[in-house]
């Protein structure tokens, strides 16, 4: 008698074909459907990516604005960002934002537009400045405005400190959390420093993720701290520290913004083949179809898992030819539950199948290429 699974009948060779293996039936519904409509882009908006607290009227330190353009993508290139500073309803300067990396702009085609002023070279005054930004396409047609509000005070027209050095490391390879150190250099010429701050943003980050301010003293100061990655969970961002000085008369330095690279690595263990639930035994005259699932895990869990296979071998040990098969977890062919781990296959078994013993072997596969150990099942055909 000859063992033939539906997907390996072959009219040249029946004698010798009959025993390549065993086929998964994979069902199929197709329907007539409509193609579905692509989703309309999202129209350009604008939003304030850093603006001032306060400025001092008389200071000789550049001020800076960022505004981002969200869904920026769909822009052309020649669409503008343009920029108003008014104060008490009159227009004190006009321009046009940057995204070229250049003059205080930290990235050249981010969809972040950059802006920097002198506020000692406008007629400031104390009270309110109020900044309104606009987006314009090519043709001048009005995307979008965003706006925001700045404290102008009137600060002892000392001299502002500065930040003289910075030292972090400009990227950090990590497997666990550990601790980033770095320090940072204040002077001021008037030797009245009172503190130095920092402020951390990511790439996409409007607010700051991390705040911490340190008192200082006296013409330098230098201040040495460290961080715990841990705050960061990210597995890939960009970090932009940026530092600040104060004086006790309020004069601010202009910030100095450093970018560190972060990347870190989770230990990934390979997923693991809990059981094979099949039959161990079939009757090739009483049965048509039977069922073979497999339950896995992962430790970093089943989002991890990127496939599950099964490889069939026939009673001479042969590898079938049609293996390895694809299990699924979607709720199809025969599988219960999607998403709950037991990846599944529905097999035929033809009346003429050979009778033996035949053994399946499953491996999942992680979304790093990391693979279980095979599982074994054995099952036998009988008349």
């Amino acid at each position: 008698m000859k063992f033939l699974l539906e997907a390996f009948r072959d009219t040249l060779r029946p004698a010798l074909l009959s025993t390549l293996g065993l086929a998964a039936i994979l069902g199929s519904i197709s329907c007539e459907k409509e193609p579905p409509s692509a989703p309309a882009p999202e129209r350009p908006a604008l939003r304030i990516y850093y603006a001032p607290e306060k400025i001092s009227r008389r200071s000789a330190l550049p001020a800076k604005l960022m505004v981002e353009t969200l869904h920026g993508e769909a822009l052309r290139n020649d669409a503008a960002v343009h920029l108003i500073l008014r104060q008490k309803g009159t227009a004190l300067i006009e321009a046009i934002l940057q995204d070229n990396g250049k003059n205080g702009d930290i990235l050249a085609g981010d969809y972040v537009y950059t802006f920097v002023f002198l506020p000692s070279q406008l007629p400031l005054q104390t009270g309110t400045l109020r900044a309104d930004a606009y987006l314009k396409d090519a043709e001048g047609t009005l995307l979008d405005t965003t706006f925001t509000v700045i404290d102008v005070v009137d600060s002892a027209a000392g001299v502002p400190p500065v930040i003289s050095d910075v030292a972090l490391p400009d990227s950090l390879v990590i497997l666990q959390d550990q601790f980033v150190t770095f320090s940072v250099t204040a002077a001021d010429a008037d030797s009245d420093l009172a503190q130095i701050s920092l402020k951390i943003y990511t790439a996409n980050s409007l607010q700051p993720v991390f705040e911490k301010e340190w008192p200082v003293s006296g013409g330098s100061a230098t201040v040495e701290d460290s961080l715990n990655t841990d705050q960061f969970p990210e597995i890939r961002t960009h970090l932009f520290f940026r530092f600040q000085a104060e004086d006790r008369s309020g004069n601010r330095s202009f910030p100095c913004t450093v970018q560190l690279h972060l990347q870190r690595y989770h230990k990934n263990d390979p997923p693991v083949i809990l059981e094979i639930i099949a039959p161990d035994t079939l009757s090739r005259t009483q049965a048509s179809t039977f069922l073979v699932e497999v339950r896995v895990d992962d430790p970093q869990g089943l989002g991890d898992i990127f496939r599950v296979l099964l490889n069939t071998y026939l009673p001479d040990g042969e590898l079938s030819s049609n293996s390895p098969f694809l299990l699924r977890d979607d709720g199809f062919g025969g599988d219960k539950t999607p998403g709950d781990g037991i990846y599944t296959q529905r097999f035929q078994i033809p009346s003429d199948t050979p009778l033996g013993t035949y053994r399946f072997e499953a491996i999942a596969e992680d979304k790093t290429g990391a693979k279980s150990e095979p599982k074994n099942h054995y099952l036998t055909v009988i008349e």
